[in-house]
């Protein structure tokens, strides 16, 4: 009878031994080992994501292309009403790029034909011959047809190093209203 009972006892701790096993080790691993498939699982999502996004960059590319051209197409086609103010935006960021002070601006008749509209305006600006260099530039990069009809540069009476000047600009608007939008 003390043999059985002795051996009952052995297999109580035997057993009392095995579950401690269990729960000192085997229940963390398993608990790490599930976070760590949670983590996989959300890579694999992402990247999941990610390659749904991959598919679209094409269509987003197309789309950036169309609305660049639409831009472009929007610079010279400017409603009629808002031409003037498009007009003297336009010089005064030039002025303000080409760091050239403009003193008077003078809007001129403006001449239409079906086609096209050319806003003339007269200018006295002052500025150094190289300024004058890149308001000319710039203006001519804004986007319109820009003409320069006549130019009166002469040294500044007061001010050496500086050159005082009238400028004769016009800028050419399409007429075509299909364009404008």
């Amino acid at each position: 009878m003390r043999i059985q009972h002795t051996y009952k006892a052995r297999i109580a701790v035997l057993l009392a031994a095995i579950l401690l096993v269990f729960v000192w080790f085997v229940v963390p691993v398993s608990r790490y080992l599930a976070s760590a498939y949670g983590r996989e699982i959300s890579r694999w999502n992402l990247l999941d994501e990610v390659e749904q996004y991959k598919g679209l960059i094409p269509a987003k590319k197309q789309e950036n292309r169309a609305l660049a051209a639409r831009l472009d197409n929007l610079k010279t086609a400017v409603p009629r009403s808002s031409r003037l103010s498009v007009v003297l935006n336009r010089i005064s960021e030039s002025a303000k790029l080409a760091d050239l002070v403009i003193n008077n601006m003078v809007a001129g008749k403006n001449v239409e034909t079906r086609e096209i509209t050319e806003m003339p305006m007269a200018l006295t600006a002052e500025g150094s011959y190289h300024r004058f260099g890149r308001f000319i530039n710039t203006m001519e990069r804004s986007g319109n047809i820009v003409r320069f009809t006549a130019m009166d540069l002469r040294a500044h009476e007061k001010r050496p190093g500086i050159i005082a000047g009238k400028l004769h600009v016009s800028v050419y608007f399409n007429n075509d209203e299909r364009q404008v939008k």
